[in-house]
């Protein structure tokens, strides 16, 4: 345990500690900016002591918000991101000293109709919502047991009764639930790419608030860059919806997309969701699961799903299917697409499907479309 006292590092057995910055109100509940240092003596390592550091927000002695922790013992770590009561619950990044095995932890957001206390076979009555961390081994060996799934807010049952007035993502994304390593993290790097649909320039994270053609990139004292003028932060909010396939349980689901995240380092702008679906938890329940893969009030359920990303902001959605999953899109596509707007962008003589992304405020379509 890194917490301490008032006024003085957490000290290990045989060890002493001290701190490097100002905590005489560390434990009245105020959030405090600090440097704590713990060493500890070794005396199975003929003497070798222990040296342990944390930079960051302490709350009652103990890490709380973001911060980096660095322990040089052989098997110690250095991981920088977020802690709540003293322990990581990400997002983080993680570097073992020995093996130097990369550790990463996402926060995904979740939405699930299956029945609680079943073996995934039996839609529940209500759609819940939740957010989840996922920490994965990204780089040297792979540990047995990852990815390792716990709950940052627990799925709870939707009580906003009609879809169109689901308000649950949008109150994960307002108590903070789900975060982001960017949310804190200093802007490093950007991506300048051209459009050539649009035949004009990108900056990842801006969007242009004038019809300029060229971009200016600074770096401010804070060794952050900073986009000129023409330019702002982009205020949309786009998502990543995965629809898991047969013999998966909502974990099941979280571990393989959570990997995918871990890997792919999306931007902060991305949201990722994880659909679970009753699939089963079993191969041989194969018939089962393709039923409920048609149920048509499973496909009202991912409507409602949608609906709510929509009301929590989110403009734009890119929607990956494996397996049976795909089956489920294709399936309630009929149903689903009442909450997309028309294609109205065409490239050359094919229709460019990419606009369909953006979800419309839920009302139906009434024009008649054709697509391929």
């Amino acid at each position: 345990d890194g917490g301490g006292g008032s006024g003085s590092g957490g000290s290990g057995s045989g060890g002493d500690g001290t701190n490097g910055g100002t905590v005489a109100n560390a434990d009245d509940g105020a959030p405090v900016r600090s440097r704590w240092e713990i060493r500890v003596k070794n005396w199975w390592c003929g003497g070798r002591g222990t040296h342990c550091v944390f930079e960051g927000t302490v709350v009652n002695g103990r890490p709380y918000g973001y911060g980096t922790w660095i322990d040089d013992s052989t098997y110690g770590e250095c991981l920088t991101g977020w802690f709540e009561d003293g322990e990581p619950v990400g997002p983080f990044e993680s570097a073992e000293n020995e093996t130097r095995v990369l550790l990463k932890s996402v926060r995904v957001l979740c939405a699930t109709n299956v029945a609680e206390n079943t073996r995934g076979l039996h839609r529940g009555a209500h759609v819940r919502f939740g957010v989840a961390n996922v920490e994965c081994c990204v780089g040297g060996g792979f540990f047995y047991g990852y990815p390792r799934v716990h709950y940052q807010a627990r799925p709870t049952r939707c009580e906003c009764g009609a879809a169109r007035h689901c308000v649950c993502v949008r109150a994960l994304f307002a108590n903070k639930a789900y975060r982001h390593k960017e949310d804190h993290a200093d802007t490093d790097s950007l991506t300048v790419s051209v459009d050539k649909r649009r035949r004009r320039l990108t900056v990842s994270g801006h969007q242009r608030s004038s019809g300029i053609d060229s971009v200016h990139i600074s770096i401010n004292p804070r060794l952050q860059l900073c986009v000129g003028p023409g330019w702002q932060r982009s205020r949309e909010r786009e998502a990543v919806l995965f629809v898991h396939g047969l013999n998966h349980t909502l974990k099941d689901g979280l571990r393989r997309f959570g990997q995918f995240l871990a890997l792919a380092n999306l931007p902060g702008y991305i949201k990722p969701f994880v659909f679970n679906w009753p699939a089963s938890q079993s191969p041989l329940y194969y018939w089962c699961a393709s039923n409920v893969s048609s149920d048509t009030q499973t496909h009202r359920d991912l409507k409602h799903v949608l609906r709510a990303m929509r009301r929590s902001g989110i403009e734009r959605v890119h929607i990956m299917a494996h397996s049976m999953g795909a089956r489920i899109m294709l399936r309630s596509f009929p149903i689903l697409r009442t909450c997309f707007r028309p294609v109205t962008a065409r490239l050359g003589s094919e229709v460019d499907l990419a606009t369909m992304a953006n979800i419309s405020n839920g009302e139906p379509t009434r024009r008649r479309r054709r697509y391929g």
